[in-house]
C-alpha cells in the first residue's frame, strides 16, 4: 500500500458536504477510510462521536483515536443495490470491508472555514499548516462501544509512517551513509575500521526515514534553495548495522537516542509537522531561543515559537497595576475566549523524582584497544550541567531586570556528588557519552521541572515543542507563588478532544525552566 497518499482538493459544491460548525466556529472535517481492497468510506463530523488526539514532544508520532456511529454494525454491513433509470445506474454503495491487518487507513482532514469560502483555495498552504490539521493514520485496533443507548465503533490509530517503521527491515548501515575519501572509497566496507565506518547520527536519520518510507527528500523535508531546513546532521558519529530482529523503527530509535546536536553539543527533538508531514530535528537550545525576543530598547515580544498568551481569571485582589510586574512577553498573539483558562493544576517538582534524575551523571565506557575504563564526569557534574541548563534554557527567559533564575535547586548532597548515577556508553567517542551524561541531566532538568495542565477551549495550532505564555488577566500584588507560577512554558504534550458539536478542548501539559525572580532558596544544606 502507497505511503504517499494524494487526496484532491475539493470544489466549493463538494466542501460544502464537510462542513460543520464546533464551539460556534466553522470547520472542513472531512475523513476517509480505504484500504487496498479499493475499499472506501467518507465520513463527516456527524459521523464522528468522538475524536481525540494526542501529541507529545518526545515522540516523533501522533496517537489518536475516532469513534464513529454504528449502529447494528451499519459501518460495514450498509448496503444499497443499483437503481436503474432510464438514463443512468446509481452505482452500489457498499459498507467498508475491514481488514483488521493492518492496512485499513483513515485519512482526517480539519481546516478552518472563514467566511463563506472553498479553505483548499482560500487558505495558504502556510496557513493551513499553522492552524490546519492533515495526516493518515493506520487502523490499529477497533472496538464495539455503547453510550447512552447507541452502538459506536472506535479505532485506535497509529500515524501511517510509524506503522511503515515498525512493520519494515531495511538491514541499515551507517557505512551506507557515509561519503569515503578518495584514499578509502577503494577498500572494501567490510575491511574498514569501525571508526571509519562510523556517521553522523542526523544523516543515519534522515537516510532511515528515506529507505524505510521511500520517499524523497522533497517528501520528507523543508527545503529551501536545495537546503533541509531545521534538520540537523549532528556531532555524534557511530558505526552502526541493523541486527536480524531490528525493524526500521529500531534502527531510528537507536540513532535517536545517541544524537547529539551541533547546538553546542545539546540534545535534540525529532518530530513530524501535523500537516504537511514532514519532519524536523531541532535542538532544545535553538527552540529555546524562539521563545522570547528581550526589549533591547524596544518593546519585548514572543520569539516565532511562542505561540498564544493565554489568561487565568477570577483572581483579582484589589490591587493596581503598578503593584505587580508583567510575567510575559508583551507582545504575542491571544484569541479572545479561547485563551481563557478553563481549569488549571499547577505542579511543583517531585522530590522522589528530582532526587533520583538530577545529579550528577558519571558515564564509563570501556576502550577495547588500549584495555581501559574511560570515565567522564566534568561536563556532566550538577555544577556545570546547572551552568549550561542556565544558559540554554532560562537566560533568554522574560525575568525581573532581564534575569530569570534556574528552577534547577542543588544542594550539597547534589553538589558533593554524595548523590550520583553511574551512566554506561557503549561508544567511546567523546560526543556520544557527552550525549549520555549532560545531555540526559539537561534532558531530565526540563522534563522533571515545575509544571502546569491546562484545559482551554480547542485550537489546531497548539503543538508540542511550542510555548505558551501563561499571564493573569486582572490585577495582583506581586508574590513569590506568581513569580515562579507566571511566565514561559515549554509545551511537552496536547490533548485535543472533539466530541459532539460543543466539545472541542485541548489539554495541556507544559513545564517552566526558570523563576521571573530570584526566589533565593537556600541551597548550603545537605
Amino acid at each position: 500500500m502507497r505511503s504517499d497518499f494524494i487526496f484532491d482538493r475539493l470544489n466549493d459544491k463538494e466542501v460544502k458536504n464537510f462542513e460543520i460548525k464546533i464551539d460556534e466556529e466553522n470547520y472542513f472535517f472531512r475523513g476517509i477510510f480505504m484500504n487496498p481492497d479499493a475499499s472506501v468510506v467518507t465520513v463527516s463530523k456527524p459521523t464522528i462521536k468522538r475524536l481525540t488526539i494526542k501529541d507529545n514532544i518526545f515522540k516523533p508520532f501522533l496517537d489518536a483515536s475516532v469513534m464513529i456511529t454504528d449502529q447494528s454494525n451499519s459501518f460495514e454491513r450498509t448496503t444499497k443495490g443499483s437503481i436503474n433509470t432510464s438514463n443512468n445506474a446509481i452505482p452500489d454503495i457498499n459498507g467498508f470491508k475491514y481488514r483488521g491487518d493492518g492496512r485499513d487507513v483513515f485519512f482526517l482532514e480539519i481546516l478552518p472555514v472563514e467566511g463563506d469560502v472553498n479553505p483548499h483555495n482560500k487558505n495558504s498552504e502556510e496557513f493551513n499548516r499553522v492552524f490546519g490539521f492533515r495526516n493518515v493514520f493506520t487502523c490499529d485496533n477497533d472496538e464495539t462501544i455503547y453510550e447512552g443507548g447507541k452502538e459506536y465503533r472506535k479505532f485506535d490509530l497509529i500515524d501511517f509512517d510509524e506503522t511503515r517503521l515498525k512493520q519494515r527491515k531495511i538491514q541499515y548501515s551507517s557505512v551506507n551513509s557515509i561519503t569515503l575519501s578518495n584514499e578509502l572509497s577503494s577498500i572494501p566496507a567490510v575491511n574498514l575500521s569501525n571508526e571509519q565506518r562510523e556517521c553522523q547520527t542526523g544523516i543515519s536519520i534522515k537516510d532511515i526515514l528515506k529507505k524505510a518510507l521511500t520517499k524523497t527528500e522533497e517528501e520528507l523535508f523543508f527545503k529551501e534553495d536545495g537546503n533541509i531546513l531545521n534538520f540537523e546532521d549532528g556531532l555524534s558519529k557511530i558505526f552502526y548495522t541493523s541486527n536480524s530482529s531490528s525493524y526500521a523503527i529500531n534502527d531510528l530509535q537507536y540513532m535517536y537516542q545517541h544524537h547529539v546536536s551541533d547546538d553546542n553539543k545539546d540534545f535534540s527533538f525529532l518530530k513530524k509537522d501535523n500537516y504537511e508531514g514532514k519532519y524536523t530535528l531541532e535542538s532544545a537550545e535553538s527552540i529555546f531561543n524562539r521563545a522570547y525576543i528581550k526589549a533591547n530598547g524596544g518593546v519585548d515580544a514572543g520569539g516565532v515559537y511562542n505561540i498564544e498568551k493565554v489568561l487565568i481569571t477570577g483572581s483579582k485582589d484589589g490591587s493596581t497595576p503598578d503593584q505587580r510586574s508583567i510575567k510575559t512577553p508583551s507582545i504575542v498573539a491571544s484569541f479572545g475566549e479561547k485563551s481563557k483558562v478553563q481549569s488549571y493544576r499547577f505542579f511543583n517538582t517531585s522530590a522522589d523524582t528530582y532526587n533520583e534524575k538530577i545529579n550528577t551523571k558519571i558515564v564509563h565506557s570501556y576502550d577495547n584497544n588500549g584495555k581501559k575504563f574511560l570515565l567522564r564526569q566534568n561536563e556532566s557534574n550538577i555544577i556545570n550541567a546547572k551552568d549550561v541548563f542556565t544558559t540554554n534554557y532560562v537566560s533568554n527567559m522574560k525575568g525581573k531586570n532581564d534575569s530569570p533564575a534556574p528552577s534547577l535547586i542543588t544542594t550539597q548532597t547534589k553538589t558533593g556528588n554524595i548523590n550520583y548515577q553511574d551512566v554506561y556508553s557503549l561508544y567511546k567517542n567523546e560526543d556520544v557519552m557527552l550525549g549520555k551524561g549532560l545531555n540526559e541531566l539537561l534532558k531530565d532538568g526540563i522534563l522533571t521541572n515545575i509544571g502546569v495542565e491546562l484545559t482551554l477551549k480547542g485550537q489546531l495550532f497548539r503543538r508540542s515543542g511550542k510555548f505558551i505564555s501563561i499571564e493573569r488577566a486582572e490585577n495582583y500584588a506581586d508574590n513569590d507563588f506568581d513569580k515562579k507560577f507566571l511566565g514561559i512554558y515549554f509545551i511537552l504534550e496536547v490533548n485535543t478532544t472533539i466530541e459532539d458539536d460543543n466539545n472541542y478542548t485541548n489539554n495541556i501539559i507544559a513545564v517552566k525552566t526558570y523563576f521571573f525572580d530570584n526566589l533565593n532558596y537556600n541551597e548550603n544544606v545537605e
